[in-house]
């Protein structure tokens, strides 16, 4: 393949015009697209009939392929195969850094989530920025965003947590339309969201401002505050599920003696509540997968020999750091 090229939608691309049961497409110049070529690349992008507005880059190698408008008005991507493999590789990349700041962003969210944490006007901006991110480490459900289907943790409302005496019950629908249902003990998180299910409003994630008036939180507070406490300019909170899915994975091999990958993606996808097939795709670090290939004994004193000794980490969390070769 050549080179990937960036590319833009406010660039002059192809355009879709819709004939009969099909498509026809038109060059930027206006002049109707025939090349048989080219109308392959496109079918294979796979842009559904529904979208409205679709743009098509009239290059092969653009890092973006299409755009177009969902019937809730959401702007869709198709990425050039090649990009996405780029960018899969650059997340798993930053995993060892990721470990490295994890027990700080841990031992933050700990000192803000302490008794005196919440108000009686209640909890303020960064008190339930902390209890949002807790509940994104505890349980690795997505960020959230401007889905009117499926739910995030940005977007849970008031509806999809019920509180027990000893626990909390999440119920929504995920990516994908899947049902979810899970439950986690967890006190100190539970009086917050308690004392927020107080406030006016119906999302789950909210706060009282300076200015007296409740506001939500969207995955734009989340990301500005693990990057401002981690330190870590690239950081957002989808780092926590590939973290926690490659972790999944590695325990699951790790406890077989002859371990498949099936295991270990149906491991992960347990943890994300995902399929297997996507947990191997993108959420899943290939070291992991290469263990598979090795003796027991050679793979055993692989993950006993190597593991980290970070502090604020789990075990298997530090087998998991000493695997990619990250920690101190």
């Amino acid at each position: 393949m050549p080179s990937l090229v960036y590319t833009s939608d406010e660039e002059p691309g192809i355009s879709r015009v819709r004939r009969g049961r099909g498509f026809q497409y038109f060059l930027p110049d206006r002049s109707h697209l025939k090349c048989s070529v080219e109308l392959a690349r496109i079918k294979a992008l796979g842009v559904p009939p529904a979208y409205k507005h679709v743009w098509i880059c009239p290059k092969a190698n653009g890092h973006i392929q299409a755009t177009g408008y969902d019937d809730a008005a959401r702007k869709q991507y198709r990425y050039h195969d090649d990009w996405r493999v780029f960018r899969d590789r650059q997340k798993f990349d930053q995993l060892a850094e990721f470990a490295t700041v994890l027990p700080r962003i841990r031992r933050k969210v700990n000192a803000l989530l302490r008794p005196d944490g919440a108000t009686d006007e209640g909890p303020g901006k960064e008190v339930a920025l902390a209890a949002l991110v807790r509940l994104i480490d505890r349980t690795a459900i997505r960020v959230g965003g401007s889905s009117r289907v499926s739910k995030g943790a940005t977007t849970l409302d008031g509806g999809n947590v019920l509180y027990e005496e000893d626990r909390l019950r999440l119920r929504y629908r995920a990516k994908g339309g899947k049902r979810v249902s899970c439950s986690l003990r967890d006190a100190r998180l539970q009086k917050i969201l308690e004392q927020i299910d107080d406030l006016p409003g119906k999302r789950l994630f909210q706060y009282v401002g300076a200015d007296g008036e409740v506001h939500p939180l969207d995955s734009g507070d989340v990301n500005d505050w693990l990057k401002m406490v981690s330190g870590m300019d690239s950081l957002s909170a989808k780092m926590f599920r590939t973290w926690h899915g490659s972790v999944a994975a590695l325990d699951a091999i790790a406890a077989e003696d002859k371990p498949t990958i099936k295991q270990a993606c149906e491991a992960a996808a347990a943890a994300l509540r995902n399929t297997p097939a996507i947990c191997r795709k993108s959420y899943v670090h290939p070291a992991v997968f290469e263990l598979i290939d090795l003796a027991a004994d050679e793979r055993i004193a692989m993950l006993e020999g190597q593991a980290a000794q970070i502090t604020g980490l789990r075990v298997g969390e530090n087998r998991f750091v000493g695997l990619i070769g990250g920690g101190p």
